[in-house]
C-alpha cells in the first residue's frame, strides 16, 4: 500500500490531563507521556496529510493549541464525552472512503518508533487488521499478574500460541486481541461495522471482547509486529524492548529543527 494513501483518525480528549483540566490520572503514565508529547510523536512519524483529530470535550486552551499544530481543517470538535462514541464518530467518517483506503484508528495517549509507518502499511498486505502495539497481556498468563498489570485470558505458559510472518522491515504475529489503537481498511469498517456497534454501546469499548468477535465469528487475522513499533502509555504496559522516553526526545528533537529550520 502506497504511504500517501493512510488516513489517520486520531482521537483526542482533555481526561485525566491534570494540567489542563484539574483532574486526577487515573492511570499511571510515565512524565513523558501526555497529550501534548504524544500528538506531536504521532506527526513527527505519520505527518499531517490525510489526518483527522477528534478533539472530543476538549477545553478552549487545548483547541488552540491543536489549532497551532494541525491544520485547523484537520479538526473534529466534538461532546461525546467517552472513548466509545468518539471511536463510532471515527468510523463514521471513515466509512464511507473507498473500500480499499488504509485506515489507522488512534488513541491519544500511544507513542511510536520513527519507522512505525511504512510497518503498519506493510502489516496491512498480510492482514484484515493490524496493530504496531505487542501488548504485554500476550506474555502475561491467565491470573497471573506482574507488578499489578493483568494477565491475558488466553495466555499460558506466559506466551500465547501463534504463527509468525516476516515483511521487509519486521517480524509479525497472529494475536489474540488489541487495543482501540489500530489499522484496517475501509471495507472491512463497512462489513464490521455493526459488530463495533454492539461493543461500544455503552459508553466504554470492549476491546478485549471486540477482538475476540472479529477473530472467532468474523474469521479476521489480527497482527502486531515483534517488537512492537507502538506503546500505550500507561507505565504497567508499555511495549517491551523499546527505549520509550528516547523515542519521545526524538520527536522532540524533530519538531524542534522544524521550528529553527
Amino acid at each position: 500500500m502506497r504511504a500517501d494513501s493512510l488516513h489517520c483518525f486520531y482521537r483526542l480528549s482533555d481526561a485525566a490531563q491534570p494540567s489542563l483540566d484539574g483532574l486526577p490520572v487515573f492511570k499511571a503514565k510515565p512524565a513523558y507521556v501526555n497529550n501534548r508529547s504524544c500528538l506531536l510523536n504521532f506527526i513527527a512519524v505519520f505527518g499531517k496529510a490525510r489526518l483527522s483529530v477528534l478533539a472530543d470535550h476538549v477545553c478552549d486552551a487545548t483547541y488552540e493549541w491543536l489549532r497551532d499544530v494541525v491544520p485547523h481543517d484537520s479538526i473534529v470538535r466534538t461532546e461525546h464525552g467517552n472513548g466509545a462514541d468518539t471511536f463510532l464518530h471515527a468510523v463514521r467518517l471513515a466509512i464511507n472512503l473507498p473500500s480499499s483506503t488504509p485506515c489507522f484508528f488512534c488513541e491519544d495517549d500511544y507513542l511510536y518508533t520513527p519507522d512505525a509507518k511504512q510497518v503498519l502499511l506493510q502489516g496491512l498486505a498480510l492482514a484484515d487488521y493490524v496493530t504496531l502495539y505487542d501488548h504485554p497481556d500476550k506474555y502475561c498468563s491467565a491470573g497471573n499478574c506482574r507488578g499489578g498489570a493483568v494477565g491475558n485470558p488466553l495466555v499460558t505458559d506466559n506466551s500465547e500460541v501463534t504463527r509468525v510472518y516476516i515483511t521487509d522491515s519486521s517480524h509479525w504475529k497472529l494475536t489474540n486481541s488489541t487495543t482501540m489503537s489500530f489499522a484496517t481498511t475501509a471495507g472491512c469498517l463497512k462489513a464490521d461495522a455493526s459488530i463495533y456497534d454492539l461493543y461500544c454501546s455503552a459508553g466504554y469499548p470492549h476491546d478485549f471482547a471486540l477482538f475476540r468477535h472479529l477473530i472467532t465469528q468474523k474469521q479476521r487475522r489480527l497482527i502486531s509486529p515483534i517488537p512492537g513499533r507502538s506503546t500505550h502509555g500507561e507505565t504497567l504496559y508499555l511495549a517491551p524492548l523499546i527505549d520509550w522516553e528516547a523515542v519521545v526526545q526524538a520527536s522532540q528533537t524533530y519538531h524542534s529543527a522544524l521550528y529553527t529550520a
